[in-house]
């Protein structure tokens, strides 16, 4: 392990082990910058960053983890780390005590799942380990005692000086320069099919982030360090593949987290938040729509405008009757 692990509080720049909630609260000096923020930069607007800064803005309302019980439980079982789980014996939130039960769960600070989705989370973690066994220098990963879990990188950025943080699902014991991260989806986990998902989610400004932070930390690791993503499917028989970005993805990400640091350390010095252009607008009418629209034209009569598209059709009145 090349980075050495410190413990809370946050008072400077480092490695740490935190328990999530600690995590989710932002215990950096200074309000900091996530990847998840970025997004909203990047994606949205500053106002939706500060909006959803649990520093930030006072008013932000958590959003409702519940579509995310089965994911979040398989992480936590696979890495060993994050919220405690507790198992709602029913087969759904029908009733109104299981509704009460998970409702309780949530506001103490526990992550509910029925018993169903629970059995799927164990059967998903059951075929990861059996298929990362199989895959090269992986069978080791999310493994007790072979590397840390769930670890927070918290460093103050070179180009600006503005707090960052990011917490990383795994680094393996022998290296500090690879982390792993472990990620559920209910779309095919087939690699040639995982860049739009990868741009979707922003997980390349990811990688770059976490690549930003490391390096900050330990410039000895500067060309050497390497984000996998372990993208595991939610149905049977819960596949999963372990990918890297190639160096055009890497690229892209790391000038967008750069954007995105850029213009949160401008919106931190200023305190200004902006929302989006205040004027009207042109949108570029999308490729794939207008190719589509050229396709109808070539083959619909009525999209041609040309002849009489009456004549070759079967002239049928309002009601369904044929015309006399």
């Amino acid at each position: 392990m090349i980075l050495e692990l410190k413990q809370p509080p946050v008072v400077a720049p480092g490695v740490y082990a935190l328990p999530v909630e600690v995590y989710d609260a932002d215990p950096c000096p200074d309000p900091s910058l996530t990847q998840s923020i970025c997004k909203y930069l990047l994606g949205a607007s500053p106002r939706h960053a500060w909006w959803n800064h649990v520093r930030l803005n006072p008013a932000r309302v958590e959003k409702d983890a519940r579509r995310f019980e089965l994911g979040t439980v398989a992480h936590t079982l696979l890495v060993g780390q994050g919220r405690k789980v507790e198992i709602i014996e029913a087969n759904d939130y029908r009733t109104k005590i299981a509704q009460a039960l998970r409702d309780e769960a949530f506001a103490a600070g526990r992550m509910p799942i029925v018993r169903p989705d629970y059995d799927a989370a164990v059967g998903m973690v059951v075929a990861a380990r059996a298929q990362l066994a199989n895959i090269p220098g992986a069978g080791q990963w999310f493994v007790d005692g072979a590397g840390l879990g769930e670890v927070t990188l918290a460093w103050r950025d070179l180009s600006c000086g503005v707090w960052c943080r990011s917490r990383v699902d795994w680094i393996p014991g022998d290296s500090g320069a690879r982390v792993i991260d472990y990620k559920t989806t209910a779309r095919a986990a087939k690699p040639e099919g995982l860049g739009r998902l990868v741009v979707d989610m922003g997980y390349d400004v990811q990688a770059a982030f976490i690549e930003r932070g490391l390096e900050t930390l330990d410039p000895d690791l500067g060309g050497r360090t390497e984000a996998i993503f372990v993208f595991q499917e939610v149905d049977p028989p819960y596949m999963l593949s372990a990918v890297s970005l190639d160096a055009e993805a890497l690229d892209v990400g790391r000038r967008k987290a750069a954007a995105a640091i850029e213009l949160w350390a401008r919106c931190v010095n200023e305190n200004t938040w902006p929302g989006y252009e205040a004027r009207v607008t042109s949108i570029t009418y999308p490729s794939w729509a207008l190719a589509q629209w050229m396709d109808r034209e070539a083959r619909d009569h009525f999209a041609k405008q040309d002849g009489d598209p009456f004549a070759l059709l079967n002239p049928l009145a309002p009601g369904g009757a044929q015309l006399e």
